[in-house]
Protein backbone atom coordinates (compact mmCIF):
# COMPACT_ATOMS: atom_id res chain seq x y z
CA UNK A 1 0.00 0.00 0.00
CA UNK A 2 1.23 3.48 -0.82
CA UNK A 3 0.14 7.08 -1.31
CA UNK A 4 1.35 9.06 -4.33
CA UNK A 5 1.14 12.83 -4.61
CA UNK A 6 1.89 14.62 -7.87
CA UNK A 7 1.68 17.90 -9.74
CA UNK A 8 1.70 18.46 -13.46
CA UNK A 9 0.33 19.98 -16.61
CA UNK A 10 -1.76 19.06 -19.60
CA UNK A 11 -2.67 20.27 -23.07
CA UNK A 12 -6.31 19.56 -23.94
CA UNK A 13 -9.33 20.61 -25.98
CA UNK A 14 -11.25 22.57 -23.32
CA UNK A 15 -11.48 25.39 -25.87
CA UNK A 16 -13.89 26.90 -28.38
CA UNK A 17 -11.47 26.75 -31.26
CA UNK A 18 -8.01 25.86 -30.14
CA UNK A 19 -6.08 24.29 -27.35
CA UNK A 20 -6.33 24.87 -23.63
CA UNK A 21 -3.64 24.45 -21.01
CA UNK A 22 -4.32 22.75 -17.70
CA UNK A 23 -2.48 22.36 -14.43
CA UNK A 24 -3.36 20.31 -11.40
CA UNK A 25 -2.49 17.48 -9.11
CA UNK A 26 -3.08 13.86 -8.26
CA UNK A 27 -3.52 11.99 -5.01
CA UNK A 28 -3.40 8.25 -5.64
CA UNK A 29 -3.85 5.53 -3.00
CA UNK A 30 -2.41 2.22 -4.18
CA UNK A 31 -4.48 -0.60 -2.68
CA UNK A 32 -2.20 -3.36 -3.98
CA UNK A 33 0.18 -3.93 -6.90
CA UNK A 34 -2.65 -3.84 -9.46
CA UNK A 35 -5.30 -1.37 -8.22
CA UNK A 36 -5.49 2.19 -6.91
CA UNK A 37 -8.09 4.86 -6.26
CA UNK A 38 -7.41 8.56 -6.56
CA UNK A 39 -8.46 12.17 -6.83
CA UNK A 40 -7.40 14.41 -9.75
CA UNK A 41 -8.30 18.14 -9.77
CA UNK A 42 -7.31 20.11 -12.89
CA UNK A 43 -7.70 23.80 -13.77
CA UNK A 44 -7.91 24.39 -17.53
CA UNK A 45 -7.50 27.79 -19.17
CA UNK A 46 -8.59 28.66 -22.71
CA UNK A 47 -6.74 31.64 -24.17
CA UNK A 48 -9.05 32.02 -27.18
CA UNK A 49 -11.47 34.86 -28.02
CA UNK A 50 -14.07 33.56 -25.52
CA UNK A 51 -11.54 33.10 -22.74
CA UNK A 52 -12.86 30.86 -20.03
CA UNK A 53 -11.59 28.51 -17.37
CA UNK A 54 -12.78 25.02 -16.50
CA UNK A 55 -12.21 23.43 -13.11
CA UNK A 56 -12.39 19.66 -13.51
CA UNK A 57 -12.51 17.52 -10.39
CA UNK A 58 -12.55 13.75 -10.84
CA UNK A 59 -12.07 10.63 -8.84
CA UNK A 60 -10.47 7.66 -10.52
CA UNK A 61 -9.88 3.94 -10.34
CA UNK A 62 -6.67 2.64 -11.89
CA UNK A 63 -5.69 -0.81 -13.04
CA UNK A 64 -1.92 -1.28 -13.26
CA UNK A 65 -1.81 -4.13 -15.72
CA UNK A 66 1.33 -6.27 -16.08
CA UNK A 67 1.64 -6.21 -12.27
CA UNK A 68 0.55 -9.83 -11.69
CA UNK A 69 2.30 -11.53 -8.78
CA UNK A 70 3.60 -14.40 -10.90
CA UNK A 71 5.24 -11.89 -13.27
CA UNK A 72 6.58 -9.76 -10.41
CA UNK A 73 8.41 -12.75 -8.95
CA UNK A 74 10.90 -12.50 -11.82
CA UNK A 75 11.87 -8.90 -10.91
CA UNK A 76 12.15 -7.76 -14.49
CA UNK A 77 13.70 -4.30 -14.63
CA UNK A 78 10.88 -2.97 -16.80
CA UNK A 79 8.32 -4.15 -14.22
CA UNK A 80 10.09 -2.43 -11.36
CA UNK A 81 10.46 0.86 -13.23
CA UNK A 82 7.47 1.05 -15.63
CA UNK A 83 3.96 0.77 -14.19
CA UNK A 84 1.51 0.82 -17.13
CA UNK A 85 -2.09 1.73 -16.30
CA UNK A 86 -5.59 2.30 -17.61
CA UNK A 87 -7.95 4.49 -15.62
CA UNK A 88 -11.66 5.24 -15.29
CA UNK A 89 -12.54 8.83 -14.28
CA UNK A 90 -15.80 10.29 -12.94
CA UNK A 91 -16.52 13.74 -11.55
CA UNK A 92 -17.56 17.22 -12.58
CA UNK A 93 -16.47 20.12 -14.79
CA UNK A 94 -17.28 23.69 -13.80
CA UNK A 95 -16.71 26.46 -16.38
CA UNK A 96 -16.17 30.12 -15.59
CA UNK A 97 -16.10 33.04 -18.02
CA UNK A 98 -12.95 34.99 -17.26
CA UNK A 99 -14.69 38.34 -17.72
CA UNK A 100 -17.19 37.97 -14.88
CA UNK A 101 -15.98 34.91 -12.91
CA UNK A 102 -19.52 33.51 -12.76
CA UNK A 103 -20.26 29.84 -13.23
CA UNK A 104 -21.41 29.45 -16.83
CA UNK A 105 -22.01 25.69 -16.89
CA UNK A 106 -21.33 22.54 -14.98
CA UNK A 107 -21.34 19.05 -16.40
CA UNK A 108 -20.63 15.50 -15.36
CA UNK A 109 -17.32 14.11 -16.53
CA UNK A 110 -16.96 10.43 -17.38
CA UNK A 111 -13.88 9.22 -19.18
CA UNK A 112 -10.68 7.28 -19.15
CA UNK A 113 -6.93 7.57 -19.39
CA UNK A 114 -3.91 5.46 -20.18
CA UNK A 115 -0.27 6.00 -19.34
CA UNK A 116 2.83 4.80 -17.60
CA UNK A 117 4.29 5.67 -14.23
CA UNK A 118 8.09 5.68 -14.48
CA UNK A 119 9.46 5.11 -10.98
CA UNK A 120 12.86 6.03 -9.49
CA UNK A 121 13.00 5.08 -5.82
CA UNK A 122 10.27 7.28 -4.30
CA UNK A 123 9.91 9.73 -7.24
CA UNK A 124 7.95 9.25 -10.43
CA UNK A 125 7.13 10.81 -13.80
CA UNK A 126 3.81 9.92 -15.36
CA UNK A 127 3.00 10.73 -19.01
CA UNK A 128 -0.61 10.01 -19.97
CA UNK A 129 -3.35 10.56 -22.52
CA UNK A 130 -7.03 10.88 -21.65
CA UNK A 131 -10.49 11.23 -23.09
CA UNK A 132 -13.56 12.60 -21.31
CA UNK A 133 -16.58 11.20 -23.13
CA UNK A 134 -19.24 13.48 -21.65
CA UNK A 135 -17.38 16.74 -22.37
CA UNK A 136 -15.66 15.48 -25.56
CA UNK A 137 -12.22 16.52 -24.27
CA UNK A 138 -8.98 14.91 -25.37
CA UNK A 139 -5.80 15.66 -23.47
CA UNK A 140 -2.17 14.69 -22.98
CA UNK A 141 -0.08 15.55 -19.98
CA UNK A 142 2.61 14.65 -17.52
CA UNK A 143 2.67 14.47 -13.72
CA UNK A 144 5.71 14.59 -11.44
CA UNK A 145 5.47 13.28 -7.92
CA UNK A 146 6.53 11.32 -4.90
CA UNK A 147 5.31 8.02 -3.48
CA UNK A 148 5.11 7.33 0.25
CA UNK A 149 5.12 3.59 0.93
CA UNK A 150 3.33 2.07 3.90
CA UNK A 151 5.73 -0.87 3.97
CA UNK A 152 8.72 -2.20 2.08
CA UNK A 153 7.35 -3.53 -1.20
CA UNK A 154 8.29 -4.09 -4.82
CA UNK A 155 8.69 -0.88 -6.79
Amino acid sequence: MSLSLGLGGEVNTYSNGGIAVGYGGLADFRINEMWSIGFHPMMNIDFGPEAFSVLEVTGNVRWYFLRFKNLLNYYFLWQRMFHFFVEFDAGGAFAYLDSDSKLSFNEWVLGGAAGVRIVWEMFYVEPYIRYAATTQVIGAGVLFGVTIRAKDELR
